[in-house]
C-alpha cells in the first residue's frame, strides 16, 4: 500500500526514528473509510458566468464570477445509486507489515503515524448570486451544478501519537488539527460547456484539498473492541481550483473556504460534521489469563489421549474362544 512504501522508506533511512521508540520493528496498521462528508459554506466567487466582453467589470479572460454555495459529501453517501467508497490505510511505525501486536506492550509507545486516503466525492455547486448577469453559462438564475464521483487520491498527513491501549484506535486516529490531510494529486472535471466562448470546452481543475479534523468535539465509539472503531469530529476545508479550457491547466483560479490566522482550514466558513472508520489488522496477541486458558487446554488433552486406551470389543468369531 502507498502507506506502507511511504513509511518504510522515511523510517528505514533514519528520517523518523526519533518518532518511533521501535526504531521501525513494530508496527500498528488500520484500515480505514471515510463514511461520511458534510462540507457546505459559501458562497464563494466561482468563475462560472459566460462574459467574453467583460461587461460584468471583474471578469477574467471571459470568466465571470457567481457568488456559489458548495456542498460536498463522499460519493458513497449517494441514497441514489451510490458512488465508490472513500478508502485508506493509516500506520504507526513500520514496516505496516500488520504483524501481531500486544497492546500490553505497546502501551505509552510513541509513533510516527502516516495516513492517506483516496477520496470520492460529489460537489453541488449552486448559484446564489443575485446581481445581472451573474449566472451560470447557459443556465437560469438559481441553477446548480453536480459534480460526482470525483477523485481526489491520496490525501496524506504524518503526525506523532502515543499509543494508549485503553483508547479507541489506542488514540493513533484521528490527526491532531495541526496535521491535517493534504491531497498529492490533481482533479480534472469537465463541465461540458464553453464558458468564456472561445470555441473549446471548459473543465474544472482542483489541485489542492486541505482538510483538518477538529480537536474539539470528538466522539470516538467502539464497535468491536481493540478491533473496529467510528470517530466523528467538527471538520474544516480549502479547496483551492481553477477554471479553464480542457486543453489548459487551468485559467481563473477560486478558493472554496478559507483559512484562520494560524493558516489551519476555517471550519465555519466551509465545514460540517464528518464520519471515518478504523479496524485494526493486525491480530492481537493474545491476553495472558488466555493463553493460559488455552495452554492448560492443551495440556489437558494430551493427557486425555495418552491415557485413553480402548476397551475390548466381543466380535463375531472371536468371542468364546475364538470358536463359531
Amino acid at each position: 500500500m502507498k502507506t506502507k512504501h511511504l513509511f518504510t522508506t522515511l523510517c528505514c533511512s533514519g528520517l523518523l526514528m526519533a518518532y518511533a521508540d521501535q526504531s521501525c520493528s513494530a508496527d500498528v496498521l488500520f484500515d480505514t473509510e471515510i463514511l461520511s462528508l458534510n462540507l457546505s459554506g459559501g458562497p464563494f466567487p466561482m468563475p462560472l458566468a459566460s462574459d467574453p466582453g467583460n461587461a460584468l467589470g471583474d471578469s477574467i479572460s471571459g470568466y465571470g464570477f457567481v457568488n456559489s454555495s458548495v456542498q460536498m459529501t463522499t460519493s458513497s453517501q449517494r441514497t441514489s445509486s451510490p458512488g465508490p467508497q472513500s478508502l485508506g490505510q493509516a500506520c504507526a511505525g513500520g514496516p505496516c507489515s500488520g504483524a501481531p501486536v500486544d497492546p500490553n506492550a505497546l502501551d505509552g509507545t510513541s509513533f510516527f503515524v502516516s495516513s492517506f486516503f483516496d477520496v470520492y466525492f460529489d460537489l453541488v455547486i449552486t448559484d446564489v448570486d443575485s446581481r445581472p448577469g451573474r449566472d451560470y453559462a447557459g443556465q437560469p438564475d438559481g441553477a446548480s451544478i453536480q459534480l460526482q464521483d470525483v477523485l481526489m487520491s491520496n490525501l496524506q498527513s504524518f503526525y506523532a501519537a502515543t499509543f494508549d491501549k485503553t483508547q479507541e484506535s489506542f488514540d493513533l486516529l484521528m490527526p491532531p488539527e495541526t496535521d491535517p490531510h493534504i491531497s498529492a494529486s490533481i482533479a480534472d472535471i469537465p463541465l461540458g460547456a464553453d464558458i468564456n466562448g472561445n470555441g473549446t470546452n471548459d473543465k474544472l481543475v482542483l489541485p489542492l484539498f486541505f482538510y483538518s479534523a477538529w480537536n474539539s468535539g470528538r466522539v470516538d465509539t467502539t464497535l468491536i473492541t481493540n478491533q473496529l472503531w467510528h470517530h466523528e469530529y467538527d471538520a474544516g476545508a480549502v479547496l483551492e481550483g481553477s477554471v479553464g479550457d480542457v486543453t489548459s491547466s487551468g485559467t481563473v483560479p477560486f478558493v472554496i473556504g478559507a483559512q484562520l490566522p494560524n493558516g489551519l482550514p476555517d471550519p465555519a466558513a466551509f465545514g460540517g460534521r464528518d464520519k471515518v472508520e478504523s479496524k485494526l489488522v493486525n491480530p492481537l496477541v493474545p491476553e495472558p489469563a488466555s493463553a493460559a486458558l488455552m495452554g492448560f487446554g492443551g495440556l489437558f488433552l494430551i493427557r486425555r489421549r495418552l491415557s485413553f486406551r480402548p476397551r475390548s470389543v466381543d466380535r463375531p468369531g472371536h468371542n468364546m474362544g475364538g470358536r463359531l
